[in-house]
């Protein structure tokens, strides 16, 4: 029912519960690559350009694994991890210098927010 609410009948219908509609259950907000990553995940990680941080820590950890993907939302820049794993290597260099096998699933998908009507 309350996905047919308007947004503001939505959060009215949130305060009557006394509840805070931007608590998740099962979304946490993480600041390093080191986790519990035990089970299925699901990371939507910045800097999409894969170059450092959480999002290139995460990289690192499960490249190795077939069952790990990730999928590129945003224009891959020339030069970037990003557009380089977008290239289907086999292999990665981590930030140190190693390589890595790539094993994981890569995708691209069209999301801008300057996308015109037939997107």
């Amino acid at each position: 029912m309350a996905q047919s609410l308007s947004p503001v009948r939505w959060m009215v219908a949130f305060e009557a519960e006394h509840r805070n509609p931007f608590l998740f259950e099962r979304i946490k907000h993480l600041s390093s690559g080191h986790f519990d990553d035990i089970g299925a995940c699901v990371v939507m990680a910045t800097p999409s350009m894969l170059q450092s941080g959480v999002s290139r820590d995460l990289l690192e950890s499960w490249c190795e694994d077939r069952r790990n993907g990730v999928i590129i939302a945003d224009f891959a820049v020339q030069g970037t991890m990003a557009r380089e794993i977008l290239g289907e290597p086999t292999e990665i260099t981590t930030k140190s210098g190693l390589k890595k096998p790539l094993r994981m699933s890569v995708e691209a998908i069209s999301f801008s927010a300057h996308a015109d009507y037939p997107q």
